[in-house]
């Protein structure tokens, strides 16, 4: 049985730059195919790191706080029952 993989993806459209922001959107991996979430959180290319996410914004600690609660709820919604594509299209539309 494949393990559903969650993380955060910064500006995967490569367009963000000091000037320009950039969106940072959960990935969903399962049984080899994505789905990415939009988080609604952009920053600048300069204001993102992979460890400690959003630094160097005046705002930092809320967006971080905001990242960290989607990931929990998508978690705690994924724990209840099986997996499907379905399912979390669902969870993402209503949510």
């Amino acid at each position: 049985m494949d393990k559903v993989n969650i993380r955060l993806v910064f500006d995967r459209k490569k367009k963000a730059t000091k000037n320009i922001k950039g969106l940072v959107q959960i990935e969903v991996t399962y049984a080899r195919k994505r789905k990415w979430i939009s988080t609604g959180v952009k920053v600048y290319a300069d204001q993102w790191d992979q460890r400690k996410w959003v630094v160097r914004s005046a705002d930092s600690i809320q967006l971080n706080k905001e990242l960290r609660e989607q990931i929990q709820n998508l978690e705690e919604y994924l724990s209840h029952g099986q997996f499907s594509w379905d399912s979390l299209n669902a969870y993402v539309k209503d949510g």
